[in-house]
């Protein structure tokens, strides 16, 4: 296990290959539990123990990166991981008017959706006209 005694400062700035500033990147000190994550600007600060000379830096898309810092501040480049993308899941929520009930096929473009109704013919329901 790393020596803990010795704590030395460092700071840093996580940004893609463009240049751009990662938010929420993760920077952890290797082989520790001593970890941080970049704010929105894409700066990070952390108390690095002495003995540890790696850092590593990843990102989801991005493939992680292992650093040695040879001073108290550097910039970090990560490169976007195209293969990576597949484990990303989007989840919307939202709301829908009244005849638009529909959805984009898988060749982006918009169909109504089927009206599936059962009727009974023994039981009248009352229609119901709402107007927004």
């Amino acid at each position: 296990m790393p020596d803990t005694t010795c704590i030395i400062p460092f700071s840093g700035t996580v940004r893609d290959e463009k240049g751009k500033p990662l938010a929420g990147a993760t920077v952890m000190a290797k082989g520790t539990s001593t970890a941080t994550t970049s704010d929105a600007n894409g700066n990070f600060t952390m108390q690095m123990p002495g003995s540890v000379n790696t850092l590593v830096v990843s990102y989801v898309g991005f493939m992680s990166r292992e650093i040695t810092p040879s001073s108290g501040y550097t910039n970090v480049f990560l490169n976007e991981n195209s293969k990576s993308l597949d484990e990303v899941v989007i989840v919307g929520y939202g709301t829908s008017k009244e005849g638009s009930e529909g959805y984009y096929d898988t060749d982006k473009s918009y169909k109504k959706r089927k009206e599936e109704t059962a009727v009974n013919t023994t039981t009248v329901y009352p229609a119901y006209h709402y107007h927004l």
